[in-house]
């Protein structure tokens, strides 16, 4: 029985190695699935320092925090002085090419979304829905409107560190509808093109932006060294 165990645990590790080339992710999970003392994110700890186990207190014990690290804070953006450009940003097209090529770059292992679509048939189905995704995205910027489901997301606490009683050893992980990120990523890219064609951006922005669609330079944490390195 014991040498059974064994043979049944190596082939599943080899499977799940195998797998693992194409999604990592697969990996950590089963890692994560052999740990021993797995923190635990159903029992928190009250304001009054009261251990609790009710779930719906639970969660709303993750929301209070969640809702004040996330509260937007406008006091502390640096001066920005104004620029000109030629063209204004009125409006953005959306083209089937363009839709198909963001639907067929999409993790067929990522988490399913408040639509519960999953995105292995999202993909799968990308030739057959690219015309009703692109007119859909056209119809919803027409209307200023998206569907109050895109609206929604799961958040799921993941364990940092530090004491596991604590909301704030956690941090929120939100799950919203695979066909929203698409839109959103269409939108995203149009706004940095034109961005970066007028010259729109700081010079002090360094953080995950490229400076037009035609530039292979991107920037990070290095270039801002190199930036203040230069200066000094």
């Amino acid at each position: 029985m014991r040498q059974r165990n064994r043979r049944l645990r190596k082939h599943r590790q080899e499977k799940v190695l195998f797998n693992a080339r194409q999604n990592p992710t697969l990996l950590y999970k089963y890692m994560r699935s052999r740990r021993k003392n797995l923190p635990s994110a159903l029992v928190l700890r009250n304001e009054h320092g009261i251990l609790s186990t009710v779930p719906q207190l639970v969660a709303e014990n993750f929301r209070d925090y969640f809702s004040t690290i996330c509260a937007s804070n406008v006091s502390n953006i640096p001066p920005f002085e104004s620029r000109n450009f030629c063209v204004p940003l009125t409006d953005i097209e959306f083209n089937e090419e363009a839709v198909l090529s963001i639907m067929r770059r999409t993790n067929v292992y990522s988490a399913m979304g408040t639509d519960e679509a999953h995105p292995r048939i999202l993909k799968e189905a990308s030739e057959q829905l690219k015309h009703t995704v692109t007119t859909y995205f056209e119809k919803s910027l027409s209307d200023n409107t998206v569907p109050s489901l895109w609206k929604e997301a799961i958040v799921t606490p993941i364990y940092k560190n530090g004491d596991r009683h604590s909301p704030k050893s956690y941090r929120p992980i939100s799950l919203t509808c695979i066909i929203s990120k698409w839109m959103e990523k269409l939108v995203k890219k149009a706004i940095m093109d034109h961005l970066g064609e007028n010259n729109l951006l700081s010079p002090n922005q360094h953080g995950f932006v490229h400076k037009g669609p035609a530039s292979l330079t991107y920037y990070s944490s290095q270039t801002a060294l190199l930036t203040l390195t230069t200066a000094d």
